[in-house]
């Protein structure tokens, strides 16, 4: 067991995962801001005018919001009592799951022609990395560091 990280670091965990709980619910809901900054970011402001693109388009924010949701409430479980106790297993699935959806969805947005979701992402992931960046040693001590390298 390892000392508790600050307070102020999982609140600050748990107001991010709010925001994008939040940001998550405006996708799910047609014509909302989130879906109208992504037309924006990604379609340079279009309007899809085709009815079967703009059906298939809903049910995409509909899913990813969705998804997001869930993610963010299996987050909210994590931050709450192991990340809170200084388990170090909640500071990795934390910090991996981040990377996980950071490296994949900005490559793919790159590499497909959408740069400036790489961008946007980037804002949603530093939302984490301070407060993660804030508790490393905390969860992972420099002595431990040390023998694990012996």
């Amino acid at each position: 067991m390892h000392k508790e990280p600050r307070s102020f670091w999982s609140n600050w965990l748990l107001a991010a995962v709010v925001g994008v709980e939040l940001f998550s619910i405006a996708m799910l809901l047609p014509g909302w801001p989130a879906q109208r900054f992504f037309a924006w970011l990604l379609l340079d402001g279009q309007a899809i005018t085709d009815p079967v693109a703009a059906s298939y388009i809903a049910i995409l924010y509909a899913v990813v919001g969705a998804v997001m949701l869930g993610w963010m409430a299996a987050l909210v479980g994590v931050i709450l009592v192991p990340f809170r106790r200084g388990e170090a297993w909640a500071w990795l699935t934390i910090s991996g799951s981040l990377a996980i959806w950071y490296l994949i969805d900005s490559v793919l947005s790159v590499v497909l022609g959408y740069p400036l979701n790489a961008v946007s992402n980037s804002g949603f992931l530093f939302l984490f990395i301070v407060p993660l960046a804030a508790t490393f040693r905390t969860f992972f001590p420099a002595e431990e560091r040390r023998q694990v390298r012996a």
